[in-house]
């Protein structure tokens, strides 16, 4: 399979995006550096983001954003190594995402919600 080509047109804005329909809650935009926090144990997660075509999107997440083929992907290793493939908002504000729980859908936060939203406490506990 010959290489995906990067899209760069496509960006993700910095701050903070709130996650709901996965097992992290909150992704980290820094710079070059982005990560993902959910269970406290496991602290912060680097994620690696390629942005291009990635095959025909989901039939749910077609419906959810409007396009039909996934524009971005996502990848990060625990305990083994996940992708996610998704659709990033041409804004960059909003992303959705197949992963092993279904669909997450991130959303970016203002400082004030990020930190609102993090003394929510973890989902899991």
């Amino acid at each position: 399979m010959a290489d995906k080509k990067e899209d760069t047109s496509l960006a993700m804005i910095a701050g903070h995006y709130k996650v709901t329909g996965n097992w992290y809650r909150t992704l980290c935009v820094e710079g070059d550096r982005i990560v993902v926090k959910g269970i406290k144990e496991m602290g912060e997660i680097p994620i690696l983001f390629k942005f291009g075509d990635f095959g025909e999107a989901d039939p749910k997440i077609c419906e959810m954003t409007g396009q039909s083929s996934y524009n971005m992907q996502l990848s990060y290793t625990t305990f083994k190594e996940f992708k996610e493939l998704g659709v990033i908002s041409k804004d960059g504000v909003k992303i959705t995402a197949k992963n092993m729980m279904g669909v997450g859908v991130f959303e970016w936060m203002t400082e004030k919600e990020a930190a609102e939203w993090e003394n929510n406490g973890d989902p899991i506990e």
